[in-house]
């Protein structure tokens, strides 16, 4: 879970165990650290920024967001399920 610190200080916790923070800088980029306040680096977006920030509590050095992959596939498969019973009964009611 993501929380404000302060105004552009972000810190990501479970439980009572700090993953990491990100902090908004003056130029409007984000710098990343881990839970040990290790700098990450600079990102142009907070996502970014905060998807550093996981990958290293992950310790995996995976994008945490790979996780989803099942979830996403699913979903594609419905979307694309559903689009192609659109386009048979469009085809079947076209001259």
């Amino acid at each position: 879970m993501w929380t404000l610190q302060e105004e552009g200080h972000l810190t990501a916790k479970v439980g009572d165990s700090t993953l990491g923070h990100v902090v908004m800088v003056a130029d409007g980029s984000f710098i990343a650290f881990d839970g040990q306040s290790t700098p990450l680096g600079r990102h142009q977006t907070l996502r970014a920024a905060q998807l550093s920030t996981l990958r290293a509590a992950d310790g995996s050095g995976a994008p945490t967001h790979n996780r989803l992959s099942p979830v996403l596939a699913l979903v594609a498969g419905a979307v694309a399920a559903g689009l192609l019973t659109v386009g048979v009964v469009v085809l079947s009611v076209a001259p």
